[in-house]
């Protein structure tokens, strides 16, 4: 600016130099040529401070462009500048002299970035010191469609906490906002449990990037920002923001539904090996039983989640979400398997009359290697292991209970699959030895199969009524999108 306007340089009596606390910046100087107070800013900020009672409205149709406008006031005697409550304060006799307005260019490829964000399921909120109409304006041109709702830094001070985080929940634009309100509003977003990203290039951003989840400054912005900031955007390109959420995201999703199905797997053999021991009913799984169990139902299965899940808004809470899936399915699913367990063991593999005399360990008739009620547990939990990758995955709306459809049914077809290698695997003798299987009637399969599908009636019923959610006390909160805020 001083190369495009050069002048002479004056002596300053006072100063006041700019800042986001105050929006205005002003001098005082006693030379020829350049006498008086001059002071120029927001008009929110400077205008109560002038003299006169004219309304000082802004030329019509420039906040609606997307002008910056600040407000040039001149007050013809030099004079000091005061000071009330930290801040500075214009002597008497200032008056407001022109309007001055600026434009903005907008980065390169924001609206791309801006629909990636949409598609992603992310909201945006804008955060200015300028103008909030201004602020909406430049929103829109940049392609940020809906409705906008705007918010002043003036109505967010005379805000009590409840009126505040409303209003940082409702609102998409906020203007005028200080570096305080800034950190306040990421504060409150995050406290409602919110994945919040920051963005900005000011130092008056640096205690907004702080708070955030994720601070994010650009490559041009002050040394301050960059240091505070996670993520420096090189040649100050948002172009690379939205894939990398969508990545984050489909990283997040496929890692809980992976848990998911781990989890319950590990709980459901603990339970049923504690019930089983309690009863002193022999050891409930060989090691080869559960190296075919582990290899059906996570192993490869989780393979394909870990591949194939499509991004979407994560869990707000990952504690609570598997919760709600795994304490559920490993419960039901360890009752159920629990069952068939004692109700086989009982049939093939216990001696009555010995049972009678001397207990249940004195009572068992054939090897553990040749328990019938081995081989029913597994059958049982290697099908319902398969019915939660359906429940993890969802391949249609049925399934949709606890996770979210995302239009990709390769992990169900994967699960499916180990149906056919299962059956391979019981079919061969040589396979079946060596995962310690012996073998069962099609009718007693038949029945472990309509065992399998009540209980996935029951564990589908129980997810849908938010049984465990209520009785725990661990429902999770209703979903909401992560936010993400612009500076």
């Amino acid at each position: 600016m001083a190369t495009t306007c050069p002048g002479e340089k004056h002596p300053t009596t006072a100063d006041v130099p700019f800042s986001s606390a105050y929006k205005w910046s002003g001098v005082s100087a006693d030379s020829d040529g350049f006498r008086g107070v001059f002071a120029m800013g927001a008009p929110e900020f400077l205008g109560p401070q002038l003299d006169g009672d004219e309304a000082l409205l802004p030329p019509d149709g420039w906040g609606d462009k997307g002008m910056r406008v600040l407000l040039f006031a001149h007050g013809a005697k030099p004079a000091a500048f005061g000071e009330a409550n930290g801040l500075p304060l214009l002597p008497p006799g200032v008056k407001p002299v022109a309007w001055l307005g600026f434009t903005d260019e907008l980065r390169p490829n924001v609206d791309k970035a801006l629909n990636g964000f949409r598609d992603a399921g992310i909201t945006l909120k804008v955060i200015s010191g300028d103008n909030p109409e201004t602020v909406a304006a430049l929103a829109r041109q940049a392609g940020l469609t809906g409705e906008a709702q705007l918010v002043s830094g003036l109505d967010l001070d005379a805000m009590d906490d409840q009126q505040f985080g409303e209003a940082a929940e409702r609102a998409t634009v906020f203007g005028r906002v200080t570096p305080e309100q800034k950190q306040r509003l990421v504060e409150s977003l995050r406290g409602k449990g919110h994945y919040v990203a920051m963005t900005g290039d000011g130092v008056n951003d640096v205690l907004s990037l702080k708070q955030a989840n994720l601070g994010i400054a650009m490559q041009s912005g002050s040394q301050a920002t960059r240091n505070a900031a996670d993520i420096v955007l090189l040649h100050d390109s948002f172009g690379a923001l939205p894939d990398a959420f969508r990545e984050g995201q489909r990283i997040r999703r496929g890692l809980c539904r992976i848990l998911e199905l781990f989890l319950t797997r590990v709980f459901t053999v603990a339970l049923i090996i504690l019930a089983v021991l309690v009863v002193e009913a022999g050891f409930p799984l060989s090691p080869a039983q559960i190296s075919v169990l582990t290899l059906l139902t996570v192993g490869i299965p989780t393979f394909g989640i870990a591949l194939w899940t499509r991004p979407g808004p994560p869990p707000r809470s990952l504690p609570r979400r598997l919760l709600r899936f795994v304490l559920p399915a490993s419960t039901l699913l360890a009752l159920a398997a629990f069952a068939v367990y004692i109700g086989v063991y009982t049939l093939y593999d216990l001696d009555l009359p010995a049972l009678r005399a001397g207990g249940i360990a004195a009572s068992t008739v054939v090897l553990q290697s040749d328990l019938a009620s081995r081989e029913a547990l597994t059958h049982v939990l290697v099908l319902g292991g398969l019915v939660l990758v359906l429940f993890a995955a969802p391949p249609g709306p049925w399934f949709a209970v606890v996770e979210d459809m995302d239009g990709d049914r390769r992990p169900a077809y994967l699960a499916l699959a180990m149906v056919p290698i299962y059956a391979v695997i019981l079919l061969v003798p040589s396979l079946r030895q060596f995962f310690g299987l012996r073998g069962i009637g099609n009718i007693d399969f038949g029945i472990l199969v309509l065992v399998v599908l009540v209980w996935m009636y029951v564990l589908r019923w129980v997810w849908k009524e938010k049984i465990f959610d209520r009785f725990f006390g661990y429902a999770e909160p209703e979903a909401r999108r992560g936010a993400r805020v612009s500076a």
